[in-house]
């Protein structure tokens, strides 16, 4: 049987942090200056972040940015249940949280 933390720590939470270079407005910025023309984030646009933790950056930009569709991805049950109960106390919609390995994403019928 395959080890579902896949290497990774699963017995202690990961802190709950913000990492401001995840931010839509950021990632246009750096598409800029290395010479890509980067995706307007002014009307509606997706964004995925892949091993979210507890959900803080995700939540965070979906409640700054309502015209975005926000998925963010983590394999630890614990993690993602801290995000939906705080993307739902705080009433911010626009979020889905996936409980999924990297390794299951890939597999054919993954969301």
């Amino acid at each position: 049987m395959e080890d579902w933390t896949g290497g990774y720590t699963a017995d202690l939470e990961y802190r709950a942090s913000y990492f401001e270079e995840q931010s839509p407005l950021r990632l246009c910025t750096t598409a800029l200056v290395t010479g890509w023309e980067p995706r307007s984030v002014e009307g509606e646009f997706s964004y995925c972040e892949l091993g979210c933790g507890q959900g803080t950056t995700a939540n965070l930009l979906a409640a700054t940015h309502p015209r975005g569709r926000f998925v963010a991805v983590d394999f630890n049950p614990a993690h993602i249940a801290r995000a939906r109960d705080f993307a739902s106390a705080a009433g911010i919609s626009n979020i889905e949280f996936v409980e999924r390995g990297f390794t299951q994403l890939v597999e054919p019928g993954a969301p």
